[in-house]
């Protein structure tokens, strides 16, 4: 399988998701003098951008060609090393620094072991694993692959504004957050709503939602079924604070109604289901 660039171009490089020697990780596979996945030191710096944007802060790189996996039985021993304890630290420098380094370390290799003087070929089969990314699943979402086949990835950064329904699909690592969240003031501008009609709704809906015809979810604490008034047509839109614009729904319903991708006809459907529903326009 191969990967796209940010700009959606196919990246000739073959890799895998597999499961060798214990270790579960990615396969990257070697250029060779046919031309053969001519671009291996793109797609190494690609994997590892990618790896950065999810917040993986380290990897580990395994020699993996046949001839290096015959001659040494010992996964440690062909290990590619940057620090003492073994690991490529991705989030301290950038991803094509992180590739050189790479290549620098595999030069000390060859096909029948380590050598004390690096030569010859710095880019050869190799294992990138990282602990955090243990099922084919978490390599398929990060690469940006769908059933093995090239699907364009774009910096996570503005996936979420570009592409919402995408960036909810790609499961980030998970994030250290902040011990001490920093406090912001926002001014907002806000509607005044008449009790009254948020009363009244309430009263008549019996405990039931107005859209499912569902029981509320849950007692509130204050001993009544809990349920939200909803107006049909938005305040924000020119709707008017009113009975004959607003109906209680259970707040599954409620969130539909502001973010489902159908919600134009959820909308028009209400005013079949609630008969005292007067049509207002924006």
């Amino acid at each position: 399988m191969k990967i796209n660039d940010a700009d959606g171009a196919e990246i000739d490089s073959e890799m895998s998701i597999v499961l060798e020697d214990g270790y579960f990780g990615l396969i990257l596979e070697s250029w060779g003098p046919k031309v053969r996945n001519k671009d291996y030191n793109k797609a190494l710096e690609v994997i590892i951008h990618r790896l950065k944007l999810f917040g993986l802060k380290r990897i580990e790189i395994f020699l993996a060609s046949s001839g290096i996996r015959k001659s040494l039985k010992n996964m440690d021993d062909r290990r590619i090393k940057n620090h003492v304890d073994g690991f490529f630290y991705i989030d301290k420098d950038s991803a094509t620094d992180n590739r050189l380094s790479i290549s620098k370390s595999q030069k000390f290799f060859d096909a029948t072991g380590k050598k004390q003087v690096a030569s010859g070929n710095g880019t050869k089969r190799i294992l990138i694993h990282a602990k955090d990314l243990n099922s084919e699943n978490a390599w398929v979402q990060i690469l940006g692959l769908n059933n093995n086949q090239p699907l364009k990835v774009v910096n996570i950064s503005s996936l979420k504004e570009k592409d919402p329904g995408k960036y909810l699909q790609i499961p980030a690592l998970k994030p250290e957050g902040q011990i001490n969240p920093l406090k912001i003031t926002k001014t907002v501008t806000v509607f005044e709503r008449d009790p009254k009609v948020v009363e009244w709704v309430l009263f008549t809906s019996y405990g039931k939602c107005e859209n499912c015809n569902s029981d509320a979810p849950f007692i509130s604490i204050n001993g009544e079924p809990f349920l939200e008034v909803h107006h049909v047509v938005s305040l924000s839109e020119g709707g008017p604070d009113t009975v004959d614009n607003c109906v209680a729904l259970c707040p599954n319903c409620h969130r539909k109604m502001h973010f489902c991708n159908e919600r134009d006809d959820l909308k028009s459907a209400l005013y079949s289901k609630v008969t005292r529903l007067k049509k207002y326009y924006s």
